[in-house]
């Protein structure tokens, strides 16, 4: 395929991407993923449009899905590195997606269970970055302190569970949800 050809599909996805609804162009934008995945140059550009599509607030729920199966797609087809790289892009923009957090923070945990020390890191990073725009969801707070509990790191999980009882509101439901943890 000619350059010429390359760059007039990429302009007609690139019109297609932001004139259609995240919730109806799900097979467009895996689409385009897939095909532009070998120019690198269109592809940060289609990660690019998919930015600017959540960020104007195009993307609702739909939007954090899209994200989600877009992180997935660049972990399996570009690699971790990559994949790090594209979450933080999408995190950067305003409003992240709580599920998209959650999407990320599975995807280091996930490495950190196979003895990654950056994911784990970047895990709990996660976790401080969402707690921040998400400071009164119980749940988010539960299930930090349960991958410090799971990783053996009590004093941690001790330490996360004192800033949810000072930040939550009503923290009854967390402190009892916390004691069915340690048991």
């Amino acid at each position: 395929m000619s350059k010429a050809d390359l760059h007039y599909l990429f302009k007609l996805f690139k019109q297609t991407l932001m004139r259609m609804p995240v919730s109806d162009a799900h097979d467009l934008w895996h689409m385009a993923m897939e095909f532009f995945s070998s120019q690198r140059a269109y592809f940060d550009q289609i990660l690019d449009i998919l930015g600017n599509v959540i960020s104007v607030g195009g993307g609702g729920r739909g939007g954090a899905t899209l994200a989600c199966t877009a992180l997935d797609w660049v972990l399996q087809n570009q690699g971790v590195r990559c994949a790090r790289e594209m979450y933080n892009r999408l995190l950067a923009l305003p409003g992240p997606s709580l599920d998209f957090y959650k999407h990320c923070i599975t995807f280091e945990s996930q490495l950190a269970a196979v003895g990654c020390e950056e994911a784990a890191q970047n895990m709990c990073k996660l976790y401080d970055s969402a707690l921040k725009l998400y400071e009164q969801n119980i749940e988010l707070w539960l299930d930090y302190c349960a991958e410090e509990l799971k990783a053996g790191r009590s004093d941690a999980a001790s330490s996360v569970y004192w800033r949810a009882r000072k930040t939550l509101k009503d923290s009854t439901a967390f402190i009892e949800a916390f004691q069915s943890l340690q048991n």
